[in-house]
């Protein structure tokens, strides 16, 4: 439960994290500007082989993802979609649909996705991915990773590069 819990807060966190920040008020906007459409953040999962968990007995990472960026729409009116992925070879596809689509935030969820994200995120650099389970080494991507030893003290997650380097 606890694993549960970290895997959606800190998915929430890097969310925010990456979201837009709001412009500070001008005093007197030009009337063009206050016309233009309001850029709406967009987020992006991809679900490895697996896909959803069809009972809530059954729940996994990406069932923890996908509602952490459902929060996100709750809380913080972003845009979400989902991806499903059918067979290993959809997973590089789906991950350059959604970045060419223009979602700011993409996530793989699970190891699967290594290759994948390793391939895809050097192409867009200005999309943010997150992956959890394995790491990637790469400046746009968020390592989300569960320590394998049993919890010393505080914090059963280390994550690689750290959040605010998405700030």
């Amino acid at each position: 439960m606890k694993k549960s819990l970290i895997v959606v807060l800190l998915l929430a966190l890097a969310l925010v994290a990456c979201a837009p920040k709001a412009a500070a008020p001008a005093a007197e906007a030009p009337a063009a500007a206050a016309e233009a459409p309001k850029k709406v953040f967009k987020a992006a999962m991809i679900t490895d082989l697996g896909g959803l968990a069809t009972s809530p007995d059954t729940k996994g990472f990406s069932d923890l993802c996908w509602e952490a960026l459902e929060k996100a729409k709750k809380d913080l009116g972003i845009e979400i979609t989902l991806f499903e992925s059918k067979e290993l070879a959809d997973l590089e596809p789906n991950l350059t649909k959604a970045a060419s689509e223009g979602y700011n935030f993409v996530v793989g969820c699970g190891f699967l996705f290594t290759d994948a994200i390793t391939a895809v995120a050097p192409k867009f650099p200005d999309v943010k991915f997150a992956l959890v389970d394995s790491v990637v080494d790469a400046p746009n991507v968020q390592s989300l990773v569960f320590s394998s030893r049993k919890p010393q003290g505080k914090g059963v997650m280390y994550t690689t590069p750290p959040i605010s380097s998405f700030l």
